[in-house]
């Protein structure tokens, strides 16, 4: 069973003290991006990391479940499943 997460680059929020990065300036006005872009070279690692760290958090979710970027391979117990579900929810991260 696949879980994907939404939308999972803007669920990743920019530290303020990195935000002056993420700056654009548009039409003479400045707009800074409080969530990680999509179109940042590093952004596909950064995700790599943070879901490894979440399901590295949890033995039995981690053994039964392989991830690249926002993708997570789950085996098909539900129990599982929604397990992994509650975990990446209580990490801020919507399935």
């Amino acid at each position: 069973m696949l879980l994907d997460l939404r939308r999972a680059y803007l669920q990743v929020h920019v530290s303020k003290d990195l935000q002056r990065f993420q700056t654009v300036k548009y039409k003479d006005q400045l707009y800074v991006m409080t969530r990680m872009g999509f179109g940042l070279n590093v952004a596909p690692k950064i995700m790599l990391m943070i879901i490894g760290a979440v399901l590295f958090q949890d033995a039995e979710v981690k053994e039964w479940t392989d991830h690249y970027v926002d993708i997570i391979w789950v085996n098909e117990s539900v129990a599982l499943v929604d397990r992994l579900r509650r975990l990446l929810l209580h990490c801020g991260l919507v399935t």
